[in-house]
């Protein structure tokens, strides 16, 4: 029954937005206007593109689950008991979560920058490439192999003979993988951690990046 209604009520939210009506949703004596609804769709929209993207229909079964949800409790005196409290929340949550921001670790991550922005970095590396979306089997095969470089520079391999060799990052590889001195922001995220996390003249385990797996050694 549900559902069907929700049907009902996408296409009369297509043909408010054609006609440019502002009734939307009308739920007993409850009215919602298709502006309310976009005023809260533009808003959210940016700010969880990144964490929870949704398309304005997705969005909209969203909404408009989350206000039938509420109407039919508050009419069957059920808005009181646990489990709707508990689905509320739920529902509450996921249209919230664009806004959630954990306190504790933006300060953290904000000291970890000022901290770093007190020095640079030298690192050298050796990538090979993997998409961002490549398949599990890829992805431990690209770790694996790696590994067994790593293994192979521990027990005496020049570095740079291996990424002039193998590293998929030919800008770097002819220069042994060195990539010179760098500060906070100049990296993508994981690869910064690992060059200021290593301790000078070691070498990172395989790290990801949106680019693929990289062993970072971190010169100075």
């Amino acid at each position: 029954m549900r559902k069907g209604l929700l049907l009902l009520l996408l296409l009369q939210f297509s043909v408010a937005l054609f006609a440019q009506k502002d009734t939307l949703i009308t739920l007993g004596d409850d009215v919602i206007s298709s502006e309310e609804f976009l005023a809260v769709y533009n808003k959210n929209k940016n700010v969880g593109k990144d964490i929870d993207p949704k398309t304005p229909e997705e969005y909209l079964e969203l909404y408009i689950n989350f206000k039938l949800k509420v109407k039919e409790a508050t009419t069957l005196g059920k808005d009181t008991l646990p489990g709707f409290i508990r689905e509320f929340g739920g529902y509450r949550a996921q249209l919230a979560k664009p806004y959630l921001v954990d306190k504790k670790t933006e300060e953290k991550v904000v000291a970890e920058a000022y901290e770093r922005m007190q020095y640079e970095v030298r690192a050298s590396h050796i990538m090979l490439d993997l998409p961002a979306d490549a398949l599990p089997a890829d992805t431990l095969r690209v770790y694996n192999e790696l590994m067994k470089v790593r293994k192979e520079i521990i027990a005496g391999a020049s570095f740079e003979d291996k990424a002039k060799e193998i590293s998929t990052d030919t800008y770097s590889a002819v220069n042994g993988g060195d990539l010179g001195y760098f500060t906070v922001f100049n990296m993508v995220y994981p690869f910064e951690s690992a060059a200021y996390n290593t301790p000078q003249g070691e070498i990172s385990m395989p790290v990801r990046s949106p680019y693929g797996y990289h062993l970072v050694k971190t010169v100075d």
